[in-house]
């Protein structure tokens, strides 16, 4: 998928959170950086992964993404390859 641990916990919290998530409730969620959480919503973004209701130019922080079509599928596919992870580590 070419995603990185940023990526994957973004798609993590708002798949958990279908109302949608600002990057400061992100960054609060996920114990990071607000660049680190504003890049990566940029670049899933781009990747049609996210979308932002009610944007204003210039407020990504303070808009509410949510998952696209896209999004919730590409992580559902990644729920699945973790779980499968787990399972295959726990039986080693």
């Amino acid at each position: 998928f070419g995603l990185s641990g940023n990526h994957v916990m973004c798609l993590f919290y708002l798949a958990q959170h279908q109302e949608g998530l600002t990057a400061a409730q992100l960054c609060q969620l996920m114990s990071v950086n607000k660049a680190a959480v504003s890049r990566a919503m940029a670049e899933l973004e781009e990747k049609d992964y996210i979308f932002y209701m009610n944007q204003e130019e210039n407020k990504k922080y303070r808009a509410v993404a949510r998952l696209t079509v896209t999004g919730f599928a590409v992580t559902e596919q990644l729920d699945e390859i973790i779980f499968l992870k787990e399972c295959f580590e726990q039986v080693r």
